[in-house]
């Protein structure tokens, strides 16, 4: 080792070097001391304490230090672990230590080389302020060795002294080496009592165990010398040290030379002793019984030469063994650190693995440490790494070519042992194959993980070996180390390939990432965040520059939408649960999806942006369409449904349902299903309704009807359909739709049409027919032209005003007999309550309705009667009086009656009798005068209403007036009223 030193000539006037130490055998002889010294301590504190005193007093030194170097919080921090000094206050327990201001000092130890300063005065390597600091301490030559771990220095020894002196090379490495062996002999002393807790348990139990004891009668012959021993008393523990079955029972009255034959000598020897001095004896060498090692007291019981003597046993085997155990333990632990700091520096798992298989090797003084994989199937093994040197073999084996030893320990977790494989049985195929590797003696350790063969560490011996419990321990040992290690690195590359996947999709995610770190005021509530860490999405997102956002607060990034945005962090980071908000960021007019969850520490954080508001405008939109068809299906007259295209289940339904299906509102809300609905159909169009909803369910429109009875009022109506499929974007029919209209009153009033159009037509020719005839019997009871337009005229307009009434009636109604009377005499300026009030008397039910084909010639008839009065009967003169008088007669059907016409049991008649009174007719043969003349109107009643409807008529000229009788059937059942059919109602009376 290299020492730097002050020259002869560097060293300043009036300064003392103090001169070196003697030679190699003082420093052996003080590394003796040293290690004979830890070897009796098991404290860490007390190994670093006397370390720093017996180097100080060794080298002469003013003051020694054991420092541990940590990082804490980016401030490097000294922990004094051990120190002595003889000239300088000691130190405290802890200091900071400003290491980047230690110039050269600083570099030096952290590349693990010493720092050696004989005069701190002049030495031009240090800084002027190190060089003041330790001036101002009073330290002017010291040194100081690093010590590193995986390159960073953990440990700092260290020797000062208050004046100039030149350090020897010597001095440097008997420093560096007490350094070693003082981290060595702390990480022993460490490993001792990891190991002491370990084994706590076991030892509380050894420690809590009875001492065995015995009472034991001598047997003595005539001549008073002792023949036998004879057991007269044990304790559970004295017969569970010996194997004396239950205690007492078992062993009390016999001999011990029949139970414990090799105790008989000393037991002897104590009796003679006892009997000579009268005391006890105190253990002796332990004795060895039975495979175990006992401490045995003897003492006497009352007078020394009573005969009876207590023994007292004291199972010391498991520390004996325990005191061998540890001694090979430490060898062990040395081994294993010796490993750890190998393995320490590499990160490679293979690299590990051979490394490891070297140690362990050279370690052993064995051929070869190999390491297998076993593959899943559990029967291959397949060779990782070896010690360098191994002789050529296959990499690659069946584990059953090794036998049923190995293969049978592995399977039980067992480590396999073999000191001689040539002593094999001949039929055994591992003695052949561990021939052909060169494997004379092995100990193979498989390794369990997770219940599963993963891996198996062999060690293998070129010659017969007998393998001790310490060295298949250490091969366990190694096997779980290296295996541990081996997993630790690949966990570190995994974590490294996923930090690298990470990284890759923290920059390709399309979600905005931020990092935060919170700021929190004197409460501890989130006031404010930094941005740590942002994503390029980030900048896509929110359209802000990521670079300068980066570090900055976020009430500066977004100051409006900043207290938002700390109040939800100040919830995830108190409950510890992430929380996604919707969100209007006013500083960018946009709506984000925001999700912030805890990340990192205790004031860490997550932010992710996803912008959604074109989202927000196409739900709004979607919102509003919906609201719009809604308020469109609650307005609308016809019903509006949709359904499920694979349940049929009823997802809307607008109101208009209630009043043209008769439901209750609540019928949709209630689950109703498509069967429910069909109950609604009459039985003749289920079928058919349900075959249309299963082509729509295929994707076809459909427009049909079909016809519901209502369980409102139990009406039937016609419901005219338009049906049809809804897709999704993929085209799926996801959905079927439909209107309903009600189509009845429409149908009703189609068919009352047709029905309007072919009784026009029957009426049309009837009225033509009607004419004509009207014309010709006018014409032939005419004298002059004159005369024929007149009375052709009047008819004209009765028939006109009984057209006017029948156009005005709707369907199934009928023209009543009164009605029609009274139109007629108003047409002639007659009606009740005119200057015919007291001449005129009307009397008869009203309401008898009459058949639309009866209506014209009957109303000719009573326009022939009213026009004859007027001009000649009863309203010609004042003195005339008229009265007509009709009612309803029930009688049998006459001969010759058609079977359409009644209903075959009896008909109603109407009679009408016109009777006029107070005027003079002249008898047509007799006296001066004019004379009626039996006209047209007078064939008419006489001729013509019985011929067309089937009356009974007379018509007679009495001195008094007309007397005029019209009976007019009237079927009480349906009438023969053209195309269109009909009802006649009962006249109320």
């Amino acid at each position: 080792m290299s020492v730097d030193a002050i020259a002869p000539g560097d060293a300043p006037q009036g300064r003392r070097l103090v001169p070196p130490l003697p030679g190699t055998d003082r420093q052996q002889a003080f590394l003796l001391q040293l290690g004979d010294a830890h070897a009796a301590l098991h404290d860490p504190a007390a190994i670093m304490q006397t370390s720093a005193r017996l180097l100080c007093e060794h080298l002469d030194a003013d003051r020694t230090l054991y420092l541990g170097i940590e990082d804490a919080d980016g401030e490097r921090q000294c922990h004094v672990r051990g120190q002595y000094s003889r000239h300088f206050p000691p130190l405290p327990e802890r200091f900071d230590d400003d290491a980047s201001s230690l110039g050269w000092v600083s570099a030096q130890l952290r590349l693990g080389r010493p720092v050696v300063v004989a005069d701190a005065a002049t030495d031009r390597r240090l800084d002027t302020a190190v060089r003041r600091a330790w001036l101002a301490t009073g330290v002017l030559a010291l040194v100081a060795v690093p010590l590193l771990r995986n390159g960073r220095e953990v440990v700092h020894f260290g020797c000062h002294h208050h004046s100039a002196r030149r350090w020897t090379d010597a001095e440097v490495e008997l420093i560096a080496e007490v350094a070693e062996r003082t981290r060595a002999a702390v990480e022993r002393a460490r490993a001792e009592t990891a190991l002491r807790a370990s084994e706590a348990k076991y030892r509380a139990i050894v420690d809590s165990i009875n001492e065995g004891i015995a009472l034991i009668e001598a047997v003595t012959d005539g001549a008073g010398a002792v023949s036998d021993l004879v057991f007269r008393e044990v304790n559970p523990a004295f017969a569970r040290q010996f194997g004396l079955g239950s205690g007492i029972g078992a062993a009390v009255g016999r001999s011990m030379a029949e139970l414990l034959p090799d105790l008989v000598p000393g037991c002897m020897a104590a009796f003679a002793r006892i009997r000579r001095d009268g005391t006890g004896i105190r253990p002796g060498p332990p004795l060895h019984l039975r495979g175990r090692w006992f401490e045995v007291h003897f003492a006497p019981v009352g007078a020394r030469d009573s005969g009876w003597i207590t023994v007292v046993c004291s199972d010391i085997t498991e520390r004996r063994q325990a005191e061998h155990e540890l001694r090979q333990r430490e060898q062990r632990h040395e081994f294993l650190l010796r490993l750890a700091d190998a393995l320490r520096p590499v990160s490679d798992p293979q690299a590990m693995q051979a490394l490891a298989m070297q140690v362990l090797a050279r370690h052993l003084g064995v051929a070869r440490a190999e390491y297998y994989e076993i593959d899943p199937s559990g029967q291959f093994a397949t060779l990782q790494r070896g010690n360098a040197g191994e002789p050529p073999h296959q990499l690659r084996f069946r584990l059953e070519d090794f036998g049923p030893g190995p293969r049978c320990a592995y399977a039980a977790g067992q480590t396999y042992v073999c000191a001689d494989t040539a002593a094999l049985p001949g039929d055994d195929p591992g003695r052949e194959s561990f021939a052909e590797v060169q494997a004379r003696s092995v100990i193979g350790v498989p390794i369990i993980k997770d219940g599963m063969f993963r891996a198996v560490m062999s060690v293998i011996h070129t010659a017969p070996r007998d393998w001790s419990p310490l060295d298949v321990a250490l091969v366990e040992e190694t096997a779980e180390r290296v295996w541990a290690a081996v997993q630790r690195a690949r966990a570190e590359t995994a974590q490294q390939a996923s930090e690298t996947r990470y990284r890759t999709l923290f920059d390709r995610i399309d979600e905005g990432v931020a990092i935060c770190a919170a700021l929190r005021d004197g409460d501890g509530r989130v006031v404010d965040a930094r941005y740590v860490e942002l994503n390029p999405a980030y900048e896509r997102q929110t359209g802000l520059d990521r670079a300068r956002a980066l570090g900055t607060l976020a009430s500066a990034v977004f100051p409006l939408h900043h207290p938002t945005l700390m109040a939800i962090a100040d919830r995830v980071l108190r409950t510890g649960r992430a929380e996604r908000v919707e969100d209007l960021v006013p500083d960018l007019d946009r709506w984000f999806s925001l999700r912030v969850a805890p990340f990192g520490g205790e004031n860490g954080f997550s932010v992710f942006y996803a912008d959604v508001t074109e989202a927000r405008r196409a739900a709004e939109e979607l919102r509003d369409r919906e609201e719009r068809l809604r308020s469109f299906g609650e307005a609308s007259s016809d019903v509006l449904w949709i359904r499920n295209a694979g349940t049929l289940a009823l997802e809307y339904l607008s109101p208009a349902s209630a009043r043209m299906f008769g439901l209750p509102p609540d019928w949709a809300a209630q689950g109703k299903g498509l069967d429910d609905w069909l109950e609604l159909v009459v039985p003749q169009d289920r079928a058919a309704a349900r075959q249309a909803f299963e082509r729509i369910r295929q994707g076809e429109h459909l427009t049909y009807d079909l016809r519901i009875r209502r369980p409102s009022d139990g009406r039937v109506r016609l419901l005219r359909n338009t049906d049809f499929p809804i897709r999704d974007p993929m085209g799926r029919v996801t959905r079927i739709g439909g209107v309903c209209h009600d189509g009845t009153e429409e149908q009703e009033t189609a068919e009352r049409l047709e029905i309007l159009v072919a009784e026009l037509q029957h009426r049309t020719r009837n009225l033509l027919g009607v004419v004509r005839s009207v014309a010709d019997r006018t014409l032939a009871g005419s004298a002059s032209l004159e005369e024929f337009s007149d009375r052709f005229r009047d008819r004209l307009g009765a028939l006109a005003r009984v057209n006017r009434l029948l156009s005005r009636l709707s369907e199934g109604d009928r023209i009543t007999f009164d009605e029609l009377l009274r139109v007629e005499l108003a047409a002639h300026g007659v009606s009740n309550g005119s200057d015919y009030g007291g001449r005129l008397r009307l009397h008869g039910p009203e309401g008898i309705r009459l058949r639309s084909s009866m209506v014209q010639p009957l109303a000719l008839g009573l326009h022939e009667l009213a026009t004859n009065a007027l001009k000649y009967g009863a309203l010609s003169l004042p003195e005339g009086r008229l009265s007509v008088e009709w009612r309803l007669e029930d009688r049998a059907p006459g001969e010759g009656e058609d079977a359409g016409d009644g209903d075959g049991d009896c008909e109603r008649v109407l009679r009408v009798e016109w009777r006029e009174s107070g005027v003079a007719v002249p008898r047509p043969d007799r006296g001066p005068g004019p004379r009626p003349r039996s006209g047209s109107g007078r064939e008419l009643i006489e001729r013509a209403l019985p011929y067309q409807l089937r009356a009974e008529t007379s018509y007679e000229l009495t001195p008094n007036g007309v007397h005029c009788t019209i009976a007019l059937p009237l079927p009480s059942s349906a009438d023969s009223d053209g195309p269109s059919g009909g009802w006649i109602r009962a006249a109320r009376g």
